[in-house]
C-alpha cells in the first residue's frame, strides 16, 4: 500500500469543537489501488472526519487532473484513512492505475477532525 509523506501544515483553526488544518502533501511513489494512506494522527489524535484534497498545478496544469476522495477509516482513525484518486483527463474518469508515481505531484488539502 502506498503512503503519503508527512503533510506540511499551512494553517490551523477551530470550528466549534472541530479543528481544521490546511496543508500540502507530496504523493507517493507507488499509488496503491483503492487508495494511499494519509496519516493525520499528529494533527487529529481522536479522529479525522473529512479531507478535501486537490492536485496543485506546477509547471503546467497536468497535476490538476487528479481528484482525491478521502476514505474514512473505521471510527475515523487518523493514522489509517485513505485517499483514492481518479484521473479526470481520461475519456471516462477512473481510478489511477496501481503503482502510478505521484511523487512529483504536490496536493493541497483541508482536513477536519479532533
Amino acid at each position: 500500500m502506498g503512503s503519503f509523506a508527512a503533510p506540511t501544515v499551512l494553517g490551523t483553526s477551530r470550528v466549534d469543537k472541530l479543528k481544521m488544518i490546511t496543508f500540502t502533501v507530496v504523493g507517493s511513489a507507488s499509488y496503491a489501488t483503492s487508495g494511499d494512506t494519509l496519516d493525520l494522527s499528529a494533527h487529529f489524535p481522536v479522529r479525522t472526519d473529512l479531507v478535501i484534497l486537490r492536485g496543485v498545478p506546477t509547471g503546467g496544469a497536468a497535476n490538476s487532473k487528479y481528484r482525491g476522495t478521502y476514505v474514512r477509516a473505521a471510527a475515523g482513525a487518523s493514522a489509517t484513512g485513505l485517499v483514492k484518486f481518479d484521473d479526470l483527463i481520461q475519456a471516462t474518469p477512473a481510478e489511477l492505475a496501481n503503482a502510478t508515481d505521484l511523487s512529483a505531484v504536490t496536493f493541497i488539502g483541508v482536513a477536519y477532525g479532533e
